[in-house]
């Protein structure tokens, strides 16, 4: 538990100019930031957010786009390839995942995340005694 960690203001849930013009990541922003304003994304990583949003909005773009299509297409060559959307939308997806590991959205990556207590929370004595045991490690 670090008790210096830095404190920033929480997240303003108004959509960012930059996503209004991609209904799909305004959308996926309107989604999310009602649960992630309430916690640990603050005003420092908004633009991880809106990175997540705008690869959210990419990635189902371009799956839609790929189900249109067979898997398997010929190249300008002849040859058959795979459809390069599908590795596009692959590409999209993985970034997507890493700024949703960043803020704490998967499954794996909210199970390391750490939200302190509330100043009225944590008056248990075994809160306390940790507290004072963190306090008197630091001296």
């Amino acid at each position: 538990m670090n008790l210096n960690e830095p404190k920033h203001p929480a997240l303003d849930a108004a959509v960012p100019e930059s996503l209004t013009r991609n209904a799909l990541a305004a959308e996926e922003w309107t989604r999310i930031i009602a649960t992630l304003s309430k916690g640990h994304v603050t005003t420092v990583d908004r633009s991880t957010l809106i990175g997540y949003c705008t690869q959210w909005a990419r990635w189902q773009s371009l799956e839609a786009e790929a189900a249109l299509h067979p898997n398997i297409i010929k190249a300008p060559s002849g040859y058959p390839i795979p459809n390069p959307l599908i590795g596009m939308a692959n590409v999209a997806y993985k970034l997507m995942l890493k700024s949703a590991a960043e803020l704490g959205i998967t499954p794996s990556s909210r199970s390391r995340i750490v939200v302190a207590p509330k100043a009225d929370e944590g008056t248990d004595e075994f809160s306390q005694f940790q507290r004072r045991r963190l306090t008197l490690a630091k001296k």
